[in-house]
């Protein structure tokens, strides 16, 4: 339990640090465009209008709360794995890894895990055999709503990517900037969540699987 709940805890801290760079990312794009469009708005050379301003305006709020949320939730989940350990882990301790990665899980048949996860030579309490088919079907569906998830962030970093570099040419439009900004700020965001469910996922089934095979 202690092992799932410290993997737990990294996970988030892991995937909350990387959605806390898509949002600075995102906040710089907001802050250059505001600039560009009032530079616009006050030359009076091209069509922006105050609305569009606001329209960004809002969406740098909006981003800039968003961070300052994340930033809280991670302090939180460092001082619960902290807490777990007591004066062994410094809520300031660096991250071996700051990326989030999905684990390892390549299994698409549910026997071939039972039997390849050594759980064929034990026989403790089969009735509880559910548990582990439920927690095996879980990662699979999280592995594949994480594939998904990683199709839409290309599509949508390419989206990006067109968007602001339109924008900086001048041939863009505020409102398509900011629509292509919030639709990425979800995208990524849901990615990164995609890939702490799915390994979340993983770390319960090996934790209904530990009482069978007597370690994790």
């Amino acid at each position: 339990e202690k092992e799932y709940q410290v993997r737990k805890y990294y996970y988030e801290i892991q995937s909350k640090m990387q959605k806390l760079e898509i949002l600075e990312e995102v906040k710089e794009h907001f802050e250059k465009a505001v600039k560009k469009s009032e530079e616009k708005y006050d030359s009076g050379e091209e069509e922006v209008s105050q609305s569009s301003i606001t329209k960004l305006k809002l969406g740098l709020a909006g981003t800039l709360n968003d961070i300052l949320e994340l930033d809280s939730d991670i302090t939180v989940a460092r001082l619960s794995m902290a807490d777990m350990f007591n004066e062994n882990y410094s809520v300031d301790a660096e991250m071996r890894e700051s990326v989030i990665d999905p684990v390892d899980f390549k299994f698409d048949d549910y026997k071939k895990w039972f039997k390849d996860s050594g759980l064929a030579g034990f026989t403790k309490d089969l009735n509880n055999e559910l548990d582990l088919k439920v927690g095996y079907l879980k990662a699979v569906e999280n592995r594949g709503k994480l594939q998904l998830a990683q199709k839409n962030r290309k599509i949508t970093r390419a989206l990006l990517v067109s968007e602001a570099a339109n924008y900086d040419f001048g041939i863009g439009d505020p409102g398509d900037l900011f629509e292509a900004l919030i639709i990425y700020t979800r995208v990524l965001g849901g990615y990164y969540d995609a890939v702490y469910n799915f390994n979340v996922s993983v770390a319960k089934l090996n934790r209904v699987k530990a009482p069978w095979t007597g370690k994790p």
